[in-house]
């Protein structure tokens, strides 16, 4: 069975048929900025090497990497660069598409899902530590004791910074002497950096997918392996409020079918599954009391419904 996505373009006011790919995995190989430019990954799921950086800008498609890599996660800024990340079984490297040409920043070592804002910083997770590059210089951030794994940043115009961070697993000494460790298994929690480290939350959900905003609000996805729900949460700088909890577990994909993103208005969009298929929901701020209302709970557009073709 062959299993493909198809990618829909959608200009305000007519959709149009942009590319089948078998390897558009939920929000992470896709991305669009604020003039409508769009890139994407494109290959065969059977041969990673011909995984290629695709770019779209409204009028044009064209392929922007051409190598023997493995490229994958790209993210383009307002002002049309791109960066994503290249493997040749020799690590995962950091490039810079600037429109014209592609450029490492970092070789070597384990580096994951970059990002890049408008003005031209970039933050990638690099095995146990959160990367920032500023144009010329790299900065490190450490993980905070007891964590690893630094993934799934996202940077804003102010670059301040939101990423996950997986907590080991921990054993708890007993109250009392004589009784065995308490197990605590580890998940992941969300961070936050504007030149001072900052975690956001502590529980006993999967926290990842973050998104923030330039107001410095983030939001993002939590997974309950117990009751094998999800919910989705926003921290608006002082306090975290939670969302939406969404339906059970019941779609091989659904772990990965949330994906929540927010703009400057602090509206968040995400796609969630009805129990059916999958719908885009909206939730927008409401002045009193400061929590989320619910808009629309139901598909925004059809070209934005996921299919899984066979």
């Amino acid at each position: 069975t062959t299993k493909n996505w198809t990618m829909y373009y959608f200009d305000g006011t007519n959709t149009q048929h942009l590319a089948d790919t078998s390897i558009i995995y939920d929000n992470i190989n896709l991305d669009i900025n604020n003039n409508g430019e769009v890139v994407w990954v494109n290959g065969n799921l059977s041969d990673v090497n011909t995984f290629e950086i695709m770019h779209y800008n409204g009028a044009v498609k064209k392929q922007i990497t051409t190598n023997a890599y493995y490229d994958t996660t790209p993210r383009i800024n307002n002002n049309g660069e791109t960066v994503y990340v290249g493997s040749h079984g020799i690590g995962y490297q950091v490039f810079l598409y600037d429109g014209s040409s592609s450029n490492p920043i970092i070789t070597g070592g384990q580096n994951f899902t970059p990002d890049i804002n408008d003005n031209g910083y970039v933050a990638w997770g690099r095995d146990y530590q959160l990367n920032i590059f500023d144009g010329s210089n790299i900065e490190e951030i450490p993980n905070p004791l007891n964590h690893k794994w630094s993934s799934n940043p996202t940077i804003n115009n102010n670059q301040e910074v939101a990423w996950q961070i997986y907590e080991n697993d921990q054993l708890i000494p007993p109250e009392n002497p004589s009784d065995p460790p308490v197990f605590v298994e580890g998940d992941y929690d969300i961070f936050f950096y504007d030149g001072i480290l900052k975690q956001i939350n502590q529980d006993k959900l999967v926290d990842s997918n973050p998104d923030i905003n330039d107001n410095g609000w983030i939001t993002w996805e939590g997974f309950d392996k117990l009751t094998k729900k999800y919910t989705l949460s926003v921290y608006d700088g002082t306090d975290i409020q939670n969302v939406s909890s969404f339906f059970d577990i019941t779609h091989p994909f659904n772990p990965y079918a949330f994906c929540p993103k927010i703009n400057n208005r602090n509206e968040i969009v995400w796609a969630g599954y009805d129990g059916h298929d999958y719908e885009i929901y909206m939730a927008s701020p409401v002045p009193e009391p400061a929590t989320l209302s619910l808009l629309g709970l139901g598909l925004i557009g059809a070209g934005l419904r996921r299919k899984l073709l066979k």
